[in-house]
């Protein structure tokens, strides 16, 4: 961007500077006073604008750029905490499908024990209707 701070020292000097030009004295710049001084002056003042806009940008930049690492921040806060989550929902998947596992066992159990009990009362039905 020119070096805009290195040959004025910064801002407030670069404006300084162009206050100064409008006194009686001798030129800064070793020229004759008059119309070449004027221009000289609206060139730094044109300079001065140039880099408020810059310094301008830069901080709207900076705010955006600001705004969008708390989104990042907020989201990955929040990916964390649905990480954790569907760790929780896979533990808890797991101890449903080991509970849904011995329920089955136990109704396949009790089928078994149903099966077994009818093929008992069928053969004492059997002895005791005459045939």
């Amino acid at each position: 961007n020119g070096g805009g701070t290195a040959w004025a020292g910064g801002d407030r000097d670069v404006v300084g500077s162009a206050w100064d030009l409008h006194s009686t004295g001798p030129s800064v710049f070793g020229g004759a006073p008059g119309r070449n001084q004027d221009s000289q002056v609206q060139t730094l003042q044109q300079r001065v604008r140039a880099l408020e806009k810059e310094r301008d940008a830069v901080a709207d930049e900076l705010a955006r750029a600001s705004v969008r690492a708390g989104q990042q921040q907020s989201e990955a806060r929040r990916a964390q905490e649905l990480t954790e989550e569907v760790a929780a929902l896979r533990k808890q998947l797991e101890l449903s499908l080991e509970l849904l596992g011995a329920k089955e066992e136990e109704v396949d159990d009790l089928r078994e024990t149903m099966e077994e009990q009818k093929q008992v009362f069928q053969r004492q039905l059997d002895a005791l209707l005459p045939q």
